[in-house]
C-alpha cells in the first residue's frame, strides 16, 4: 500500500488502520462513546451492525421506545458472535466484530467534522467481503458521504484531492 501524506496507517493486532489526521478521536467523535454493554447472539455482519447502531441510538437517547425500517441482512452463512462486550467504545467493538470475523472491514461514512451526529445511515458500514454485495460497497460509502457535500458527484469525490478529508477512517483484519 502506498503511504499517502494524506493519510496515516498502522498496524496493531492484525488490525490495519487507516486514518485522516483530520479524523477526530475526541470526545465529540461518536465513535469514541463507550458503551456500558453490548451483546448479541449469533447473528450476520450486516444484523450486528444494526444493532451496534442501536445500540448507540439508545444510549445517546435513552427516550427511545422502539425502531423501524428495513436494511439488507447480509449473506445469513457469515455470521459472528456471541458477543458480550463491557466498557467497550464503539469503535472498539467495530474492531472485535471484524477481527472474529476476520474476511471483513469496517469503514467511516460520514466527514470527520459530521462525527458528533448519529444519520440515520449509520457512522460507518461494515464490508463482507465473502457477501457478493460487497462489489458495491465503495459505492455506498461514496454515496452516503455525498450527502454531506450537495453538488459533489461521485466522479469529483474520486478525482479531487481534497475530497480524501471526507473518508475519516478504515480498519481491517489482515490474515
Amino acid at each position: 500500500m502506498k503511504h499517502e501524506k494524506s493519510y496515516t496507517w498502522k498496524l496493531s493486532d492484525g488490525l490495519l488502520s487507516v486514518s485522516h489526521p483530520g479524523a477526530s478521536t475526541e470526545r465529540q467523535n461518536l465513535l469514541a462513546t463507550m458503551l456500558p454493554e453490548f451483546s448479541c447472539s449469533r447473528v450476520s455482519l450486516q444484523q450486528v451492525s444494526q444493532l451496534l447502531y442501536m445500540a448507540l441510538s439508545l444510549h445517546l437517547h435513552p427516550d427511545i421506545r422502539g425502531f423501524a425500517g428495513n436494511y439488507y441482512p447480509g449473506v445469513m452463512q457469515n455470521m459472528v458472535g456471541p458477543l458480550r462486550l463491557r466498557g467497550y467504545t464503539v469503535s472498539q467493538i467495530l474492531d472485535r466484530i471484524v477481527q472474529e470475523y476476520g474476511d471483513a472491514a469496517w469503514v467511516v461514512t460520514a466527514p470527520p467534522q459530521h462525527m458528533n451526529t448519529l444519520p440515520l445511515a449509520g457512522l460507518w458500514m461494515i464490508i463482507d467481503y465473502k457477501d457478493p454485495a460487497s462489489d458495491h460497497a465503495a459505492k455506498q460509502v461514496l454515496e452516503r458521504l455525498l450527502q454531506y457535500q450537495p453538488g459533489k458527484s461521485e466522479r469529483s469525490m474520486l478525482t479531487d484531492p481534497t475530497s480524501a478529508k471526507n473518508t475519516a477512517f478504515l480498519r481491517c483484519r489482515l490474515k
